[in-house]
């Protein structure tokens, strides 16, 4: 069995060809270079991170109170009040704004939910009547949990990606490519 070996690895003259060296591909990523491997298990992490963001809905509701003296700050000028029908008071309006927490911060709700229903209407339906996965990733960790996570990594990428997520569209094309592959 040596002899087989040695005979595949030495030319004529008994020279012992030195293994041809592998060449390393890389793929360019906003973050640096990373290899297929890594990019894959960056795309699974990152979806997953959205798809337990979209699951949790943790929202935060602020608001803010408009006053109804529009005077200038500096004191020229006039008071300016807000006359209309109905009972305003002096105090103004107060706006209510509803976030949901992502992995790209706290961004609206009503923005979060309408790019959701974008890409996929009824994702955010099962997600939010308790269907669906409770992860996409594999219970060892290392693949995704099957072609239904697959799809509902590719809607979650696809909602980050529209919302402005620079890694997102990065991991997007890595899971297009993988899946071509």
């Amino acid at each position: 069995m040596a002899d087989l070996v040695t005979s595949l690895t030495e030319d004529a003259t008994g020279y012992t060809k030195p293994a041809p060296k592998r060449r390393r591909q890389t793929i360019w990523t906003p973050h640096g270079e990373l290899t297929p491997r890594q990019l894959a298990r960056q795309a699974r992490s990152l979806a997953e991170r959205w798809y337990q963001a979209l699951r949790a809905w943790d929202t935060r509701i602020s608001s803010e109170v408009l006053s109804s003296n529009l005077a200038p700050p500096n004191g020229s000028g006039g008071n300016m009040r807000v006359v209309g029908v109905g009972n305003y008071g002096l105090a103004g309006a107060t706006i209510t704004y509803s976030h949901v927490h992502t992995p790209l911060g706290w961004i609206s709700e009503n923005a979060l939910a309408a790019t959701l229903r974008q890409h996929d209407g009824q994702l955010l339906d099962r997600i939010r009547a308790g269907q669906g996965l409770s992860t996409l990733l594999h219970a060892s960790g290392r693949g995704w949990a099957g072609e239904q996570a697959r799809n509902y990594a590719r809607t979650a990428l696809s909602v980050a990606a529209s919302l402005g997520d620079p890694e997102a569209l990065t991991c997007l094309q890595a899971l297009t490519n993988a899946e071509e592959s």
